[in-house]
């Protein structure tokens, strides 16, 4: 049986992401954890049991310079080699980003104004 890997919390500060990780069942061990963005592995975490709690565990890993460019990005912790991610972390930066968050939110209207004019007429199809 595969361990259920749960984030708790998770912080970046000074390059390094901090996360609480707990596994179940709390006698499984802990899998290797690494930090992907895109479909590219940047490294692999520091894990460390909490003391005093059963299956708890801090995991660290730095976030490479490499990883921070403008625009849009998810830094993803995952099990080595697992699709399903434990956590995601979005980062925004750069002069691009007013326009990312622009063009997303442009299609977001566009794409509810679609549903919309569909509810309507499916309403119209269907009055009681």
């Amino acid at each position: 049986m595969e361990p259920t890997l749960t984030c708790r919390t998770m912080s970046l500060q000074d390059g390094v992401l901090t996360t609480i990780v707990e596994v179940t069942p709390e006698t499984a061990l802990m899998p290797i954890m690494e930090l992907v963005l895109g479909n590219r592995v940047l490294g692999y975490a520091d894990v460390q049991a909490m003391p005093g709690e059963q299956g708890v565990h801090m995991v660290k890993i730095d976030v490479p310079k490499e990883a921070l460019n403008d625009g849009i990005q998810t830094l993803i912790l995952r099990a080595e080699g697992a699709v399903e991610p434990v956590a995601t972390m979005p980062m925004m930066a750069g002069d691009v980003l007013p326009y990312d968050l622009t063009a997303e939110l442009d299609l977001l209207r566009a794409e509810l104004d679609m549903l919309k004019k569909a509810f309507r007429r499916q309403l119209s199809l269907t009055r009681f």
